[in-house]
């Protein structure tokens, strides 16, 4: 079962989801959470999206996202330096991977998917086929997780 959430760093929203979905990861193991990033929030939103995509790179995206998501300032150049560096990324190579084209282009195709999806804001969730617009609390989830399953009753 694959879930996939559509979010903006800067998201208030998307920040309270981070509990939720590391509790119900832990309570379903076989949950495959999948995130899109969608900065809608302004130009911090962008810089932000493509820090974390460019952490791909050296396999930190997990990290750099938990850091990011739990900011109460906005994430600036040297905000995302210093938490890329306290998550253990290499400085350098990260911002040269943030002005990589390829960056952009994937931040592009996220925006693209969500205007096919009608998907008008973040947090944003795609549950087997149904979209779930805005934070939802963790029995909801669960309850949008089982009614997704293969042999569900509908």
């Amino acid at each position: 079962m694959t879930v996939v959430e559509f979010f903006d760093p800067r998201c208030a929203y998307c920040k309270r989801m981070v509990p939720v979905v590391e509790e119900l990861l832990r309570r379903q193991r076989d949950v495959r959470w999948v995130m899109k990033d969608l900065p809608i929030l302004g130009p911090g939103s962008v810089l932000a999206s493509r820090a974390l995509l460019a952490s791909q790179k050296q396999g930190r995206y997990a990290e750099l996202h938990d850091a990011v998501l739990k900011l109460r300032e906005e994430p600036s150049e040297p905000v995302l330096k210093r938490e890329a560096e306290r998550a253990g990324l290499d400085w350098a190579r990260l911002k040269r991977d943030m002005d990589d084209p390829a960056a952009q282009r994937r931040l592009d195709a996220n925006l693209a998917l969500a205007r096919t999806l009608n998907i008008q804001g973040t947090p944003a969730m795609v549950v087997g086929g149904t979209i779930v617009p805005g934070a939802v609390d963790l029995a909801t989830l669960e309850r949008l997780v089982a009614e997704a399953r293969p042999g569900a009753p509908r």
